[in-house]
């Protein structure tokens, strides 16, 4: 949810992307909680660890997977009237999965 606190318009809503995770050997796993690198995320891994590599993307926004969906961020913004500089797009976007209207070539 985005709040326009001057107006009280808001804006609510929610995307859904699918991972499949890998199995994963009782080694593994133990390696992994010794790290300590599961205890600060949600659902206990990180789709962008390189060293455990948890799973794959198969369909949604990879920024929603790590947390924010940059890009719906950003149209919401645009619809409660907030004018913002034109944006490189980060890095994670080439893995977006939909039609992103802030990728270079993406039909919006």
């Amino acid at each position: 949810t985005v709040v326009d606190v001057a107006s009280g318009r808001h804006i609510t809503d929610a995307l859904t992307s699918d991972v499949i995770l890998r199995d994963f050997s009782d080694a593994e796993i133990e390696a992994s909680i010794a790290s300590g690198t599961p205890m600060d995320k949600a659902g206990a891994y990180a789709i962008q660890d390189q060293e455990l590599q948890p799973g794959e993307m198969v369909s949604g926004c990879y920024p929603n997977v790590i947390g924010l969906p940059i890009c719906r961020l950003l149209e919401i913004l645009g619809e409660l009237g907030c004018s913002l500089p034109p944006l490189e797009f980060p890095e994670s976007s080439a893995n977006c999965r939909r039609e992103c209207p802030f990728r270079a070539g993406s039909k919006s």
